[in-house]
């Protein structure tokens, strides 16, 4: 910085205090305690070389930076931050740039926490390898994250005690909006629920390109009584928005019980999308997903529910494709096995209308009990007019209803679900 070497990290940042500096590494280094960054701009880079800063002392839940109101901080080419993360409070922005990465933050993960008011910008680099045992394996948002490019990849939220676990990549919580225009969220694995995305109830994710894919719910070898997992890419509590040029791909909810013991069935719903909130679909593709199910106790039964798209909340199809996705449901003994809607589940109390896109080739399996390969409506208890269509076209073996009964009369499907 300014031709003049530091002999601590700390020591340099706080000399670019209300400036705006470059600060090129010239080693690895350890840093022992957490750095506050205040009102400045400042851009950490190795240049041509790659230089890891470590935790030094291997704390648990460790902090390299703290950034202030005020404070730009980028980090460049050349830095890797290896186990501890990055807090960025209110009035605060960070920027990843290519040939960063922060990676192996490990037992409470969340390795870039982004607060209310808080501006996380990603351009490139990679967040992998991160490890959490409650949520957020990667990012944890509460601010505003907006994504251009780079990588959230391998990254973890499970509890082996619980099988417990969400948004293995990223958790957008209750104030947080995620812009994604582009880059990868991939291969991500959550206990139970947002194997690559988590939106709570009051968060908002509007996806504008890049990809979602290969993420993964899955039980880990958690043997206790309860499997109901959900929304191996995407877990939607709050608002999501997906345009043309994005895609949710090759994710997947793997419901499987291992333990004889257990007398509770195993539920997986959504390999693609699970949705309790509002999810709009303006274009984009939701492909090659898939939800398993199965249980090893012969008194119990397993149940795969929306290969693509599970539906509880309120859906809107205006474009886009959902097609080859799968449902499937076996049993290791002789009790029942369930597999509906291979595309899409609809569940009693949701909602959905759609006026554009193809919802087709997708596929149900079961033992025992298997239909609607392209959308499930389950239309026990009292749905309020779950089913709104405006360009019903061919094909009625398409859409499944759950019952025959006075509440099926609500539905408008009026045959299939392809333009």
């Amino acid at each position: 910085m300014g031709g003049r070497g530091y002999e601590t990290l700390e020591a340099a940042i706080n000399a670019a205090a209300g400036t705006t500096a470059t600060i090129t590494l010239m080693r690895d280094i350890g840093v022992s305690s957490r750095i506050p960054v205040s009102a400045s701009d400042i851009t950490l880079t190795g240049g041509e070389t790659n230089y890891v800063i470590t935790n030094a002392n291997n704390t648990v839940n460790f902090t390299f930076f703290d950034l202030a109101e005020g404070s730009n901080f980028t980090l460049d080419k050349g830095v890797t931050l290896q186990g501890g993360r990055v807090q960025v409070k209110s009035g605060a922005a960070l920027f990843l740039k290519d040939g960063a990465k922060i990676t192996g933050n490990t037992i409470f993960g969340r390795s870039v926490m982004v607060y209310e008011g808080g501006t996380f910008t990603m351009e490139g680099g990679s967040i992998e390898g991160n490890t959490s045992t409650t949520i957020a394996g990667g990012v944890y948002n509460n601010g505003t994250f907006i994504m251009r490019g780079g990588s959230i990849n391998v990254n973890t939220a499970y509890n082996d005690d619980s099988g417990s676990g969400s948004g293995g990549g990223v958790y957008v919580n209750s104030t947080g909006t995620f812009t994604m225009k582009g880059g990868e969220i991939n291969s991500n694995t959550a206990g139970t629920g947002g194997g690559g995305v988590y939106v709570s109830s009051t968060g908002t994710f509007t996806m504008e390109g890049g990809s979602i894919g290969d993420n993964s719910i899955y039980s880990m070898g958690y043997t206790g009584s309860t499997i109901d997992y959900k929304g191996g890419g995407v877990y939607n509590g709050g608002t999501f928005t997906m345009k043309d040029g994005s895609s949710i791909s090759l994710n997947q909810v793997d419901a499987v019980c291992h333990t004889k013991t257990s007398w509770e069935s195993s539920y997986g719903s959504g390999g693609g999308v699970y949705n309790d909130g509002t999810f709009t679909m303006e274009g984009g593709s939701i492909e090659e997903n898939s939800v398993y199910a199965d249980h090893a106790n012969s008194e119990s039964a397993s149940y795969a529910w929306g290969g693509g798209v599970y539906n509880a909340g309120t859906f809107t199809m205006q474009d886009g494709s959902i097609s080859r996705n799968e449902a499937s449901a076996d049993l290791a003994f002789l009790n029942d096995s369930y597999a509906y809607g291979g595309g899409v589940y609809l569940d009693s109390d949701s909602v959905i209308t759609k006026t554009g896109g193809t919802i087709n080739g997708n596929t149900v399996y079961s033992k025992n009990n298997a239909g609607a390969e392209e959308v499930y409506v389950n239309c026990t208890g009292n749905p309020v007019n779950p089913v709104r269509l405006e360009n019903p076209v061919e094909a009625d073996h398409n859409l499944t209803k759950a019952t025959d009964d006075d509440t099926a009369d609500e539905l408008t499907f009026n045959k299939g679900w392809t333009e």
